[in-house]
């Protein structure tokens, strides 16, 4: 009961890598509704995810556990499955084994990856943000400078000085 309520798939493995146990959630996640994984091998359950069964082969081959280690399946309609998978061994009532605990962490892994952009996309402002004050300041300062020369020039009476005028004007619009 208490395993049939955890929203992560848990499954057991015997010494001969033969489900004993399986709970509904895992059941789901593999795409197995309405029939049972208890007397099937490791092989035949996860057959179109290699990176389970290798982690699973070195469980019961090389004695090594998995810790939490992510994994992507791409499912039969094309999406992206995020696993998170952690094996450890059974021992219970004297019947050796492996235990493999599946999480689906599709939703976590997009909010890391939501929260990436928007982290980008407030840097990428700042930068903007920095480059348009870097660029101010110097204009502020040309701009002051035409301000100053458009004064001196507007003492002169000469066509020189208009056409002088008008260029000034055209910069000061133009920038």
């Amino acid at each position: 009961s208490i395993l049939e309520g955890l929203a992560e798939g848990i499954v057991a493995f015997d010494d001969e890598g033969c489900v004993v146990m399986a709970n509904a959630y895992l059941v789901a996640l593999i795409g197995l509704a309405g029939q049972t994984p208890i007397g099937k091998s490791a092989e035949t359950l996860f057959a179109d995810r290699p990176e389970i069964l290798r982690i699973l082969r070195d469980g019961f081959e090389k004695k090594e556990l998995a810790s939490h280690t992510d994994l992507v399946h791409h499912n039969a309609d094309g999406a992206l499955q995020h696993l998170r998978v952690s094996t450890s061994f059974l021992d219970a009532a004297g019947q050796l084994g492996l235990v493999l605990v599946v999480r689906d962490v599709s939703e976590l892994k997009k909010m890391e990856w939501e929260i990436f952009q928007v982290e980008k996309m407030t840097a990428l402002g700042r930068l903007a943000a920095s480059v348009a004050h870097e660029v101010r300041n110097p204009l502020g300062a040309i701009d002051i400078q035409l301000q100053l020369l458009e004064e001196d020039l507007g003492d002169l009476a000469s066509g020189l000085g208009k056409r002088f005028l008008e260029r000034l004007n055209i910069a000061q619009t133009e920038m």
